[in-house]
């Protein structure tokens, strides 16, 4: 399985100007491959840094670039703001970009483009960008978005990627109790229909 590589945009010099590169990195495209080059370009002011464009260039100097997006990341945040990794499954590697950092929240929307090696090319993928806080489950080969709806509600959704769009057929609700002890609710997601409720436990704390 493709391994995800992750940098971040905000770990720059101080020295960065309007328009100009703010970062730059390697990562392969497939396990083993040759190492394809992302620039990114953009803003920095003194309290935010604005990311509007990457450039791709691959192993024999094709170049790309990825733009009609805003980026406004704090500086100094310590958060992944960029990321390239297998969304799909589809054995190459695809890449997604921070779109900006909620204050106090973990549900962290991106711009997401994923790899077409038809025409060896990244293109856009704005269905993907229901998935927030994305996380790769490998085995079974899903999506995960884990979000935060207040203080004792959390919802975990599971996405089935298909080429360059999720799929939702899961959701997970869960609400806690000030003792610790939750509630689950387990919904079918399915296009076009409401929910399905599949499931409903009480859990006691610690489970």
């Amino acid at each position: 399985m493709f391994k995800p590589f992750i940098v971040s945009l905000l770990l720059l010099g101080s020295t960065a100007t309007a328009q100009t590169l703010l970062f730059e990195a390697q990562a392969p495209i497939t396990e083993g491959g040759a190492p394809y080059t992302f620039a990114v370009y953009g803003d920095r002011e003194a309290s935010s840094v604005t990311a509007y464009a990457v450039q791709v260039v691959s192993p024999d100097g094709k170049e790309q670039v990825l733009q009609e997006f805003e980026s406004l990341l704090p500086v100094n945040s310590e958060t992944d703001a960029l990321v390239i990794e297998d969304v799909n499954f589809d054995g190459y590697a695809d890449l997604r970009v921070m779109e900006y950092l909620p204050g106090g929240s973990s549900n962290i929307p991106f711009f997401y483009w994923v790899y077409q090696p038809a025409t060896e090319e990244f293109v856009p993928a704005p269905a993907y960008a229901s998935v927030l806080s994305p996380e790769l489950d490998v085995d079974n080969r899903q999506l995960l978005s884990r979000q935060k709806l207040s203080a004792n509600e959390f919802v975990t959704e599971f996405y089935n990627p298909q080429g360059d769009a999720p799929n939702l057929v899961r959701k997970e609700v869960r609400t806690y109790a000030a003792d610790g002890s939750s509630k689950l609710h387990v919904f079918a997601m399915k296009p076009n229909a409401p929910p399905q409720l599949i499931e409903s436990r009480q859990l006691k704390p610690g489970e």
